[in-house]
């Protein structure tokens, strides 16, 4: 199964199979979403995200059908359990 990583840069962009968009475009794009049922959020460690916008992300994921990992190297890692509900 393909996984795609969907990463939160430290401008609080998303980056999708190379592709940056701003929060409020990630939140409207839906052509962004992988084939794939697994994605991975990547956090980046500086970002000024809020943790809002990330559980926002999670939840969007989510309701279009994906599951969602936090990656290990994210300050945001305990929000696997937000993953998981």
């Amino acid at each position: 199964m393909k996984v795609i990583t969907v990463k939160v840069d430290e401008n609080q962009n998303f980056i999708v199979d190379n592709k940056v968009l701003t929060v409020e475009e990630f939140f409207v794009q839906s052509e962004f979403v992988p084939q794939s049922k697994m994605v991975h959020l990547d956090v980046e460690p500086q970002s000024a995200i809020t943790e809002e916008t990330v559980i926002r992300a999670i939840r969007y994921l989510e309701s279009c059908g994906y599951k969602v990992a936090m990656l290990n190297n994210s300050k945001y890692e305990h929000l696997n359990d937000v993953c998981k509900k």
